[in-house]
């Protein structure tokens, strides 16, 4: 996510949502969840508190990228050939794709 739109959306969550009726005016709720039974929550706006703890929960949230040495291995080996014209790509791509598949498996 781009964090220019991230932090327009943060914008959006701080601010009220207000209405102005006959009977006068009020805040509502951005959303009401319930579980069905008994629960029932409205949330409504974030205060500055809430927008800044959620920065810094994905801030600390780590990436579920793992680099595979062997996998890249087995790519850059067979590559070579595609990129010296010795084999096309379709045949490069099974190769990897067998190669890879084996390794897994393994």
């Amino acid at each position: 996510m781009l964090e220019s739109v991230f932090d327009a959306a943060m914008q959006e969550a701080m601010r009220d949502d207000i209405v102005n009726s006959a009977e006068g005016t009020y805040t509502v709720p951005k959303k009401a969840f319930s579980d069905g039974q008994m629960g029932y929550v409205e949330v409504y706006a974030a205060g500055q508190g809430d927008v800044d703890g959620v920065k810094r929960l994905i801030e600390s949230a780590g990436t579920r990228y793992e680099y595979n040495v062997e996998i890249m291995n087995i790519i850059n080996e067979e590559a070579e050939g595609y990129f010296s014209g010795q084999k096309d790509f379709e045949a490069v791509a099974d190769i990897i794709q067998s190669r890879v598949s084996l390794y897994l498996t393994e």
